[in-house]
């Protein structure tokens, strides 16, 4: 597991350091008002502002794709081709070539 490219053993590693530098009620404090920033982080008008305008970005290419299939009409069926046989077509056979008179 990694967390902005730091491994578990790292993330131990700093809690260590921490827990020696600061000690443990220093710790618990300075957790608790990390805690309480990023709660008034993600209550604040400017987190809910940041989050609605990300969903709208992240569902734009799919609005854009949806819009643009709606619109399209589709090409219109072709019939299939007509075989070439004269035995099978349609039209009535040409007349016979008529010889000049003399």
């Amino acid at each position: 597991m990694e967390f902005f490219n730091i491994g578990l053993g790292e993330l131990v590693l700093i809690g260590a350091l921490l827990l020696i530098i600061l000690g443990p009620d220093e710790l618990v404090h300075l957790a608790r008002d990390c805690g309480r920033m990023l709660n008034r982080w993600y209550q604040s008008e400017n987190y809910q502002l940041l989050r609605r305008l990300t969903d709208e970005l992240r569902s734009l290419p799919w609005q854009l794709a949806r819009e643009a299939q709606l619109e399209e009409e589709p090409p219109p069926a072709t019939p299939p081709p007509a075989p070439s046989s004269p035995e099978t077509t349609d039209a009535p056979p040409h007349p016979p070539a008529s010889s000049p008179s003399t």
